[in-house]
Parts: structure tokens; sequence; C-alpha cells
């Protein structure tokens, strides 16, 4: 469940720098004004007094966003020098009274400070080849602002360029080109695909003091959205007390959804599902608040941590909180979720980010697709479908006569999640293999030739390695 975003925009201002020295005090405010607050949004729990005029002036709250920080005497990290200053969801305003208006207020470089922030060099990623019909042409950073969307096509609403033109600093002075410029800044980085801090993927173009973000999918007027730095710079309480799990024991028929998991500084998702599955069956989240996801069936404990179980048509989900940050579990059935939550493993977040990557290449060659000659009596190919095979792995589910679920199922190859849990040894097909109880069943796994294989069955364990000895192979096709 990905948290929906309200369309504010993000200012800022001035080129390459981030503001003229002061003369005066470095911490003097402007001029006392009339706070302004926020009784409509009772999250919000700052006031705007000393920067309201310019806030109102320059955008208000479509354009900075709330504010997230009281007003405070901050050191510039880019001048050594201190300021008045205020945070806001999209912005950083540095109160400069020897200046005179509107460049009394200056606004950080928080483009450029969000990509340095998070390890990326934005002049190592190279320039452009060089202007595009259509599109702004930038010399000093080499770089092209377009409307076009992400097909190739000149969307009905306003794209990049557009954005860029209309929206500028207020200053009757300057030329409009000129109050764009000072407002949003160089393009620092080409338009490309990339996750941003709610998990959405859309087209991303960075620029010294903003990151344009296309949502093709909004209202007309509001398919360009600017992103939070404000927020992701600072990072929030839950950010810091964010905690990151791993399930020990995932189903056994799921793997991760390498393209529908994510991560930010504030919160994480990890979305699996089953094979060639465009729907996750478990999708676990930290971070990311919602609504109560259906009706509350009971209350139960994960990790010591008092949470709520709920049932929404056919799925499960279970919430709590710990350390300020929210955390949920959904998943297929109710015994599912219990079992996930009570085996979440706590990582830290470079070792999460290594499992939830894309899976590594399978070996060149030698997955065995494995068949029973004789197999059990009664037992045969389950009819309710769900068995495949490719060059990765496959699957093969097998039931007795008129069973609405498999009684077993054979994989092979990347499809296969080894628990982290202790198990029984045995020898299975030869190799070293490991038995485990698995919710009413049992889970047996094994190696053969660098590949990983699984069978999970409600019946005996006597069984089951009768039934891994009786397999054969077979080729692909």
């Amino acid at each position: 469940m990905q948290p929906r975003r309200i369309i504010m925009f993000i200012l800022s201002l001035m080129l390459l720098s981030t503001s003229v020295l002061a003369t005066r005090p470095a911490a003097a405010a402007p001029a006392a004004q009339a706070a302004r607050c926020f009784p409509e949004n009772p999250s919000i729990q700052h006031c705007i007094a000393s920067f309201r005029s310019y806030w109102e002036q320059n955008g208000g709250l479509q354009i900075f966003g709330y504010p997230v920080s009281a007003e405070q005497p901050e050191r510039n990290a880019e001048t050594d020098r201190t300021y008045v200053t205020q945070w806001f969801e999209r912005n950083r305003f540095e109160a400069h009274p020897e200046n005179r208006p509107p460049y009394d207020v200056l606004l950080g470089r928080l483009g450029a400070a969000r990509l340095q922030q998070m390890g990326r060099n934005w002049q190592a990623e190279g320039r452009e080849g060089g202007p595009k019909a259509g599109c702004l042409w930038f010399e000093q950073t080499g770089h092209n602002v377009c409307d076009p969307a992400p097909n190739g096509s000149v969307p009905a609403d306003r794209g990049f360029k557009s954005y860029w033109q209309a929206e500028g600093l207020a200053d009757p002075r300057l030329s409009a080109y000129d109050r764009s410029l000072a407002l949003h800044g160089l393009p620092l980085t080409e338009a490309r695909m990339e996750t941003n801090s709610s998990g959405d993927r859309v087209l991303t173009q960075w620029f010294e003091r903003g990151r344009f973000e296309w949502h093709p999918n909004n209202p007309s007027g509001a398919r360009v959205l600017l992103g939070l730095l404000g927020n992701e710079m600072r990072g929030s309480p839950a950010a810091q007390a964010l905690k990151w799990f791993w399930p020990r024991t995932a189903p056994i028929d799921v793997s991760v959804m390498s393209q529908q998991s994510w991560s930010t500084d504030a919160m994480w998702m990890l979305q699996m599902g089953v094979p060639h599955a465009t729907d996750p069956s478990v999708t676990i989240t930290g971070g990311v608040g919602g609504d109560a996801p259906g009706r509350a069936v009971r209350e139960v404990t994960v990790r010591g941590q008092r949470g709520t179980l709920f049932r929404s048509g056919a799925r499960y989900a279970v919430l709590w909180n710990e350390g300020g940050a929210p955390y949920a579990i959904v998943a297929r059935s109710e015994r599912e979720v219990l079992d996930i939550a009570g085996g979440l493993e706590q990582i830290d977040r470079a070792t999460w980010q290594g499992r939830a990557g894309p899976e590594p290449a399978p070996p060149a060659q030698g997955l065995k697709y494995l068949w029973p000659r004789n197999g059990l009596p009664g037992l045969s190919v389950w009819t309710g479908g769900g068995s495949y095979a490719d060059e990765r792995s496959f699957a093969l589910h097998l039931a007795y006569p008129h069973a609405a679920m498999p009684d077993v199922t054979i994989f092979g190859g990347t499809a296969v999640n080894e628990p982290q849990a202790r198990g029984q040894s045995l020898t299975i097909r030869g190799q070293q293999g490991t038995a485990y109880a698995a919710g009413d069943g049992t889970l047996v796994v094994w190696r053969e030739g660098g590949h990983p294989y699984q069978i999970s069955s409600r019946l005996e364990l006597s069984d089951i390695v009768r039934l891994a000895d009786d397999l054969g192979e077979l080729d692909l096709p």
C-alpha cells in the first residue's frame, strides 16, 4: 500500500551558489509577522511567522508544502555561516535581511544536496549528446528539459519543460526565463525512470533546487509533482526509528518480487509472489501509514508489541507500531500472516536491500526438471493449475482426486525459498538435505548441481523421501 501524496510543488532560488554572504549579524530574522498555523491538519505542529509573506507570495502550500520545523538558527554547510532557517516539506528557507525583497529569503539547493546525500555524483553521470528538438537545452550542465512523456509522446498536460517555464520566482524585474532559473535552477540529470520516496516508479529529472516527477495518472494540471526534498533531507522521527524486517520462513511457493520491492530513508515495502504472478501474495511494509485494511478480527502480539489482525475479503493483515513507526503484513490466510509475524528477523538496511534486490542469474545449465516416474498411489498432477517451467525454475503441483489444494508441490531453481530456521538433516536423492516443519506440513530442501530443489507436502516425511527418490528428469520442452 503506497502512500498517496497531495499536490504540492517545490520552490528554489539562485544558481550554483547558495546566497550572498551576509554583512549584518548572520542569524537576524525578517520582520515579525502574524503567524500562520494549520489547525485543519492536526499533524502539522509548526506555524509560519517570519517567513509567512514569502511563503504566501511565492506559492504557499502548493509550492512549498507544510512547515516541518520551527524557525531556528542553523549553519549553512556551503557558506559555513548561521542563518535563521525554517524547513518545509519541499524546501528550506533562510533569512537574509541584508538583501532587498524578494531576496531577503533564500532557498536551499536541495536538489544538489539530496543527490550528494544519496551518494550520487551528477557530474559523473555525464552530459547528453546535445540539444533535442522542442526541448530547452542548458549548456552549463549539458542537459535537455523536455515535455515528452516516457513513451515518447507529447502529453496533453504540460510536462517538465512547460512546468519549468511556467513556474518562477515572483520578481517582476526578471525575465520569465530568469524567474524560472531562479526558482528551479539548472537541470542536473536527464529525465529517467526512478523510484521516489513514496515508492512510485516515475519519470524523474533533478534540478539544483528540486526534483520533477511525472505522474501520468494524476488529474490534468497535477501531473508534474515536485519531490519531498525537505522531508527527505531532514528525515522524520519515524524514519530515524525505522526498523528493517525480513521473514525467516517465507511461504514456500513465493519469492521476492524485486521490481515491486523498494526502500527509502523513511519507509520500505517487500512484496513476494508466486512465479510469473503480477500481484503479490505477501506484502510487508515499514514506515507506511494507512487506514485499517478491513474488519478487525482480534488483537495479536507481534515482536512483543500489541497489534491488530484484520480481514479484508480473502486477505488477512496484521498492523502494529514499534518505536514510533508503523508496520504491516498482508498475506493470503490468517495462519500465513501470523506465521510471518512470528518469525520476523530484524536486519540492517544494506542487508535488506541486498536480499530484496534482483535474483542472481542461475547457472547457465544443469537445472533438472523433476517428474515422478511412478509416484505414490492415487497422486497425479493437480488440475487447479499453477504448475509451470521456464529457464530459471519450475513448479509441479500434485494432488489426490478431488483435492481443493495441492497435496505435494515440487519446486526447482530460483523459485525456492529456504527457511532460516533449524531443521532436520536427511539424505534425499543421494544428497544432503534438510526437512523443516512448515505449518501443518513438511518442507524438504536440497541441492543438486548448484541448483536448489524443494518438496512441500502434508504427507509423512518418509513418503516425501520416497517420492523424491522416485523422481526422474525431463527436458524443458
